[in-house]
Order: structure tokens, then sequence, then C-alpha cells
């Protein structure tokens, strides 16, 4: 191999498999405009909504029908959802649809 061969080797990233990539942190604005107040107290309600009153198993209830029904908007909903569940609306909803339909087979 010439020395041009192993530099262009060199520059290329290795590829991985499956077309895996690590996932990056978004740094988007508006979640740190909430206060953490106000987080704490939407994060104890929608737990309420989604959990208590099992709101996951509704599959038309949107996070619009949640922000409605919390007397917010969706931008807050979605700051809340994303810092203190670590995840999106969907997912939310999503995993506690799995751990029920997982209870329901056991």
């Amino acid at each position: 191999m010439s020395d041009l061969e192993n530099k262009k080797a060199e520059e290329t990233p290795k590829k991985r498999p499956y077309n895996l990539r690590e996932k990056k942190e978004k740094k988007a604005a508006y979640r740190s405009l909430i206060r953490p107040e106000l987080a704490d107290e939407l994060y104890d309600k929608i737990l309420n909504i989604i959990v208590v009153q099992k709101k996951y198993k509704d599959p038309e209830y949107s996070a619009k029908d949640l922000a409605k029904e919390l007397k917010t908007n969706t931008r807050y909903l979605s700051a809340v959802v994303n810092s203190r569940f670590g995840m999106n609306y969907s997912c939310l909803l999503n995993e506690y649809r799995v751990k029920d339909a997982l209870h329901l087979l056991t």
C-alpha cells in the first residue's frame, strides 16, 4: 500500500455495524425556560393522567389532548416529558402500553 492509500484509510471513519449511531443530546432552549416548580407540578399531573387514569390505553389520546387537560401548551408538555421522563410523548405512552401488555401476559 502506498502512503497516499494509507492516509486515505486513516481519514475515513469506520462504519458502525447496522448503521448504529451514538445518541446526541439536543439542547433546546425552551427546556431550560420552564420554571422547575411548574415542571414538577406538570410532571405530577402527567403521571396522574397518563398512569393513574390510564389514558395511555386510549389510542386517540394525543399530546394536544393532554396539554388541553393540563391547561398548558404542547411545548411545555414536551419539555417536561423530555426532561423528567427522558423520552418524547409517544415513547412515554408506548412504555406504559408495553408494561400493561406484559402484565396481562404474565
